[in-house]
């Protein structure tokens, strides 16, 4: 049988007394001060180490912010140059000047700087979630025009096949769910295969929107790490940030709802599932 113990608190730290021993007489009050001093100390380490964590996240937070915006005017501005440049080359073209080898180059500096202009997207709006300042509208949405103009407003090598979702309904963000399918449909663009599709059902009360294709999946091994902030596949040759599925993730739970992935079987590729409210 268990001996009771009374716990007496003074303004001094608390001290244990034994009211009775298995083994006769009782033990001294005080005792247990010792191991009750390191317990203090463990415990206030702990919460010296907490404060140190949260200011640092907070810096972390507040560098990204900055950086994100600092940069976002001057590379808004290096984009209109470029799409001037292209319109001088397509000027020199109709004179018989060869401008192959300019276009060429001047695409890639185009896709870089739009790549950069994601990246920093991302960022940002990581950002406004740290510091909980991004909300979820929620209305009624119908889901095939939402993802018609998610499509509409991508720009990726692969083409999307969209099935029937006519009369499919969600409550959520459009702006959030427009994001969460471009960040989708280009992680499925880098990293997997064609044909990439969009698909969507409705089971009970909830709205199922599915993002497949027909590469080989995530690795196994990297499954645990798959929605963690600046996570990336070891594998992966692409550029990036690692927050396009974290920030999609983050992105559908703030809209109520949240975002899963399932494996390749049997004949179906690896397919990423948004999950909302069918209102």
């Amino acid at each position: 049988m268990k001996t009771p113990t009374a716990v007496h608190c003074r303004a001094d730290p608390c001290s244990v007394q034994r009211i009775g021993s298995g083994e006769g007489g009782p033990v001294e009050a005080g005792s247990a001060g010792p191991r009750h001093e390191d317990a203090v100390r463990a415990a206030e380490a702990l919460a010296q180490s907490n404060l140190r964590l949260e200011e640092s996240n907070q810096s972390l937070s507040d560098l990204l912010g900055l950086v994100g915006h600092d940069l976002r005017n001057p590379l808004t501005v290096s984009l209109g140059f470029l799409s001037m440049t292209e319109l001088e080359l397509d000027d020199l073209e109709q004179t018989g000047v060869d401008v192959s080898g300019a276009r060429a180059m001047l695409g890639r500096a185009t896709e870089a700087a739009h790549r950069v202009e994601s990246m920093l997207a991302s960022v940002l709006e990581m950002s406004r979630i740290d510091y909980a300042t991004l909300r979820g509208r929620g209305e009624l949405l119908d889901v095939a025009e939402t993802v018609r103009r998610a499509v509409t407003d991508l720009t990726i090598s692969s083409a999307v096949e969209i099935g029937d979702l006519d009369g499919l309904r969600a409550v959520a963000d459009a702006s959030h769910l427009r994001q969460v399918l471009g960040n989708l449909l280009s992680n499925a663009d880098k990293y997997g295969a064609a044909p990439i599709t969009i698909t969507g059902t409705t089971v009970g009360s909830t709205t199922r929107v599915v993002v497949a294709d027909a590469g080989a999946g995530v690795p196994p091994d990297f499954l645990p790490r798959l929605f963690e902030r600046f996570s990336r596949a070891e594998r992966e040759s692409e550029p990036g940030t690692g927050l396009g599925l974290h920030l999609a993730r983050r992105l559908c739970r703030i809209m109520g709802g949240d975002l899963g992935y399932l494996p390749p079987e049997g004949d179906q590729g690896p397919r990423f599932v948004v999950s909302l409210a069918a209102g």
